[in-house]
């Protein structure tokens, strides 16, 4: 079973730091790592974890409850 951690990344653009959350494998998670991420350009600095992990499974249910709720989208 793969573990995915919510995790908080920055990264220094020329118009200042920028912030992202995403949910990543439990190998891109420690704090203080540079990682790539899917669907973003350059390395990124991850600054802190979510503690603790979740199966792929339980992400997977996650995003589509979340999507669902999300009158924006159209399945």
């Amino acid at each position: 079973m793969t573990e995915y951690f919510q995790c908080r990344f920055e990264q220094e653009q020329p118009e200042g730091k920028k912030i992202l959350v995403a949910w990543v494998e439990k190998r891109g998670s420690k704090v203080g790592s540079l990682v790539e991420l899917k669907g973003e350009d350059g390395l990124w600095l991850v600054i802190s974890n979510g503690g603790s992990g979740q199966s792929d499974e339980w992400l997977r249910t996650k995003q589509g409850i979340d999507r669902r709720s999300l009158k924006s989208i159209v399945h």
